[in-house]
């Protein structure tokens, strides 16, 4: 995981975004259980190498960090997929509250493993569509959006 960690870090130094060294670990592991789960359920591109992987996903995926500074930020991630943005912005800032939506039952099972896997609380999966969701928090209106093509 060393390659992991040294790509992931100078991709985020180019952005100048700091991560802890816990974090870094966080997202290793994440990383490795990608790899792992992607050889039986489709969740990146096959052809993807771990290069890409780490450019496309996990430093994508951070750069939203800079905006989910504020203390009581609740991030929805709509067809989060496998995790990204949302999970893996949770490894990062475990204070924030987040809900994945996801239709994809294999991915949901992976999201549901990584939270587990990493130790996440504050980590809501809806295995669904979100135009046909009606368990989400209307009370507790969300901070940030996002959903990724």
């Amino acid at each position: 995981m060393a390659g992991f960690a040294a790509q992931l870090t100078a991709g985020l130094e180019k952005l100048e975004i700091a991560v802890p060294a816990q974090s870094i670990d966080r997202l290793a592991t994440y990383f490795s259980e990608l790899k792992k789960w992607s050889k039986k359920v489709n969740l990146i591109a096959k052809s993807a190498t771990d290069e890409e992987i780490v450019e496309n996903h996990f430093v994508d995926s951070l750069t939203l960090l800079p905006l989910l500074a504020e203390s009581g930020c609740h991030l929805l991630d709509i067809g989060t997929g496998a995790g990204f943005p949302g999970l893996v912005c949770k490894a990062v800032r475990p204070e924030l509250t987040v809900t994945l939506v996801e239709p994809r039952e294999k991915r949901v099972s992976f999201l549901g493993h990584i939270v587990r896997t990493l130790g996440l609380k504050d980590v809501t999966i809806l295995g669904c569509r979100v135009e046909n969701e009606d368990r989400l928090p209307a009370s507790r209106p969300f901070t940030h959006i996002t959903g990724r093509a």
